[in-house]
């Protein structure tokens, strides 16, 4: 799975001289939590997340004027101020899951996705995880259809099932000798004993040593 096959392309994106406050506003209103920082030519200068907004939030100025609490938590710099400069980004062909370590090492939750020096899209944890669903789902459907289940060892375990059950998702293991032996019906296991007792009492009776008379 490719990135360019989750990622969300024609992002919500805004310049290095956006106000703080309208970033926060399309934050809002496109329910996203990233805007990547672009200029005219779509080239990506920085990165702004709903975090670097809220942490410049001012919390004592509850009884202050709107005007006063935006001007005072500076909503109305540029965000060029807060924004994440330079960014981590990654390729449209690169796989999802080097894009989600990518995360995990950088510990971010999103990366911009440059083509060409251009940004085409961005990727976010959510989306990683919408496609790490859509594998899982997809290993399922296909070990239903085939009966094969060798990625998990436990497997007979979890599924417990009668020696010659046969049906779709389960596989029939080999059946041991002595397990054979004890699924005999009872005629055949009556008969089996019979002959091993005969056995035992002809091993068990001497030959005479000595010539009689």
């Amino acid at each position: 799975m490719r990135v360019r096959e989750w990622m969300s392309i024609h992002p919500v994106t805004i310049t290095a001289q956006t106000s703080v406050l309208n970033a926060r506003r399309l934050l809002r209103l496109h329910r996203v939590r990233h805007l990547p920082v672009v200029t005219s030519g779509d080239h990506l200068v920085g990165i702004v997340s709903d975090r670097d907004i809220e942490l410049r939030d001012d919390r004592i100025a509850v009884a202050l004027s709107a005007l006063q609490s935006d001007l005072l938590a500076g909503r109305y710099r540029c965000v060029d101020t807060i924004m994440a400069a330079p960014v981590h980004t990654v390729g449209p062909d690169e796989p999802v899951s080097l894009a989600a370590k990518l995360m995990l090492r950088w510990q971010v939750n999103a990366l911009p996705v440059i083509d060409h020096g251009r940004l085409v899209g961005i990727v976010t944890t959510a989306d990683c995880l919408r496609a790490l669903v859509a594998q899982l789902h997809e290993q399922a459907r296909h070990q239903q259809a085939t009966g094969v289940m060798d990625d998990d060892p436990d497997w007979y375990k979890l599924t417990p099932m009668p020696t010659g059950d046969d049906r779709p998702g389960r596989r029939t293991r080999p059946v041991p000798a002595a397990v054979k032996t004890v699924q005999q019906s009872p005629a055949t296991a009556v008969v089996a004993a019979s002959s091993a007792d005969a056995l035992a009492s002809v091993s068990l009776v001497k030959e005479p040593t000595g010539i009689a008379g």
